[in-house]
């Protein structure tokens, strides 16, 4: 058991060995999977480590199941078992004067930390010694339990154990810059620039890149995103409808952050407008030289496969418009830069993540809105109520708008989640396609989840339709 001395100011015990450095200085933990730094004072200095006895931390285990006992803590279960499913750990005897940053090093040894909740006094302002960690892998609790349960740092033995079904405080405006930061954006270390271009575009986007997409599309990203239960960034379910998202995104980040991704937006918009029509005028005069030959079913069929392939070859851009999106100011980077990155991290793949849903999706509305457009359109000539007007236009376009939404909505919630989630090679298990996102969604969230952000979905398709079929039903009455 390793001593305090006159100089030692902090003393880690931990897995057979001690850890001993001074307490202005700071300190070094060595452990298993690293080296890892606690800043206490400012500077730090690496540590001595000197043999420990391993039956020292079965003993100061069982003073704590003792000391809980005469308290009435119960043991229900194994703790691997009750608590397989959860990603928090619970950590209590810490020191008083230990903040968010010192925890955050430690126990970052064994996994991605992306939430703590130090617990404070809410009057003083000082630490209860007692915090909350959630890691990106449910995994690393299990080695954070481990091998950190049983501990001393600074004299103190600490307790670590898992935890079920822990709620987050919701967000306050008094809480500190360290914990707000890391709630949103975990500790994971930056990726430096890959190219000097890159750097500027760095540069350039923290205070550009919010001017992006209309403020409906973003609040459907935004809502399609939140409470995964497979990705810790965004469990916690923020808001609870489109206006509701609207305000508190302008009240929390700003309005220009409801335009968060206008570079690869427009590039999508260049990108897939102009194929998707190139395309489809392309496969219509493969089938037939004369306007008045075309049938309905000729025009779904070369709708279909031309929204399929513009998607496709568009994918790209919509990745990175999803993440800038979900991610609003905690994204770094320029579009160019950005686009590099997520090669060289995850490869090919990562740039047409998603792309398998994303086609589906074209596919769907475009086979849907079509024919029940032009049914509508039918039944409302035939039944002598409005006539061939441009009422009975803007009838069938805001229903064929409102049956698109409806068709496409749970692919579009999977495609959105599987472009907003980045490679993670031996952690959670990303989607592996669209009936395993929808199976998930549906599982652990509930069959509505599939209709997140219907509402701003449907905004967004309806009127676009309604220009659309209403300027294609007068141009077509043009005499030439």
């Amino acid at each position: 058991m390793a001593e305090r001395d006159g100089v030692s100011g902090l003393v880690i015990s931990s897995g057979g060995a001690t850890y001993q450095g001074q307490e202005e200085a700071g300190l070094r933990v060595r452990g298993r999977a690293g080296l890892c730094k606690v800043f206490l004072s400012g500077c730090t200095q690496e540590t001595k480590r000197t043999p420990m006895n391993p039956l020292t931390k079965v003993k100061l285990i069982n003073e704590l199941n003792e000391r809980e006992a005469q308290l009435g803590v119960q043991e229900k279960v194994s703790w691997h078992a009750e608590y397989s499913d959860s990603a928090w750990v619970f950590v209590g005897g810490l020191p008083y004067e230990l903040t968010e940053g010192d925890i955050i090093c430690v126990f970052s040894q064994y996994g991605e930390i992306v939430n703590i909740n130090l617990v404070r006094d809410k009057k003083t302002g000082k630490s209860k010694g007692f915090c909350f960690i959630c890691y990106e892998d449910q995994r690393s609790t299990i080695l954070a339990v481990d091998n950190f349960n049983g501990i001393k740092i600074k004299g103190r033995t600490i307790r670590v154990d898992h935890v079920a079904n822990y709620r987050p405080p919701k967000d306050s405006e008094d809480i500190d810059d360290v914990t707000k930061a890391l709630r949103e954006k975990g500790c994971g270390a930056k990726t430096p620039p890959s190219s000097p271009e890159s750097s500027k575009d760095s540069e350039v986007v923290v205070k550009k890149h919010k001017k992006g997409t209309f403020p409906v599309d973003l609040t459907k990203t935004r809502l399609q995103v939140q409470g995964q239960s497979i990705d810790a960034r965004f469990r916690e379910i923020k808001y609870r409808g489109m206006f509701h998202a609207l305000f508190r995104i302008s009240k929390e980040e700003g309005i220009l952050a409801l335009y968060s991704g206008i570079a690869p937006a427009l590039l999508r918009q260049a990108s897939y407008g102009t194929i998707k029509i190139g395309i489809y005028q392309t496969l219509k005069r493969l089938f037939v030289d004369r306007l008045e030959d075309e049938t309905l079913l000729l025009n779904v069929i070369c709708g279909v496969v031309s929204g399929v392939i513009s998607s496709a070859l568009a994918n790209p851009t919509d990745v990175l418009k999803i993440r800038m999106q979900a991610q609003g100011s905690l994204f770094q980077g320029g579009m160019i830069g950005s686009f590099i990155d997520i090669y060289q991290q995850e490869g090919t793949r990562g740039l047409w993540r998603g792309v398998v849903p994303t086609a589906q999706r074209a596919a769907i509305v475009v086979g849907v809105e079509l024919p029940v457009y032009d049914i509508t359109k039918k039944h409302l000539i035939l039944s002598g109520l409005v006539g061939d007007t441009i009422l009975a236009h803007f009838i069938s376009s805001f229903t064929c708008g409102l049956a698109g939404a409806v068709a496409s909505n749970p692919v579009d919630v999977v495609r959105t989640r599987m472009m907003n989630q980045r490679a993670i090679v031996g952690t959670v298990d990303l989607y592996r396609g669209t009936l395993d996102g929808l199976v998930k969604t549906w599982k652990s969230e509930g069959f509505f989840a599939l209709y997140k952000g219907f509402w701003p979905n449907w905004l967004r398709l309806g009127p676009w339709n309604i220009i659309f079929f209403i300027t294609y039903e007068q141009l077509k009455r043009l005499p030439f």
